[in-house]
């Protein structure tokens, strides 16, 4: 037997374009898990990291990128001399599980991502709902074949 749950309440009435106050988008707001501090060493992984960047800020205004780690200080020290805007999202307060879902859900919640090779941030970007997302991912370092990518994702070539 199915349980039809609660009916959801009834959607206001929306309000007269007068009394409607003008709106401005906020800034796009990606994230990015930055990886292990040997993988950023390699010139591949810092060039990833720059290529998609750079993309993302060609294509969104005022953009502020989120970077999430295990490693901030050596992502901090991996992204400078990048020209974007970073804020850092320091070590969550709690248990490796409550930080873990924390940051999970706070990259969930980011308008767009730059994935690294890592099923976290992957599902990250694959449940986050926001239309019109943007996910950038590298290319050459599935261990998984080509079928790993939803549509419309884009690739950066670590070669």
């Amino acid at each position: 037997r199915r349980w039809p749950g609660p009916a959801a309440p009834p959607a206001p009435p929306p309000a007269p374009p007068s009394q409607t106050p003008p709106t401005r988008s906020p800034p796009p707001l990606p994230g990015f898990q930055a990886p292990p501090p040997q993988k950023l060493a390699h010139p591949s992984m810092r060039e990833y990291y720059e290529n998609a960047i750079a993309y993302l800020d060609d294509r969104l205004p005022e953009v502020r990128f989120y970077v999430f780690s295990d490693h901030l200080s050596s992502a901090r020290e991996a992204l400078v001399g990048i020209d974007a805007e970073f804020v850092f999202v320091e070590e969550n307060i709690g248990s490796v599980v409550d930080a873990g879902l924390t940051d999970f859900y706070l990259m969930y919640s980011c308008d767009h991502a730059i994935i690294a090779e890592s099923t976290f941030s992957w599902w990250a970007a694959w449940l986050s709902h926001f239309e019109g997302k943007v996910v950038v991912y590298p290319e050459d370092l599935s261990p998984w074949g080509d079928d790993w990518v939803p549509p419309g994702w884009v690739g950066q070539s670590l070669r």
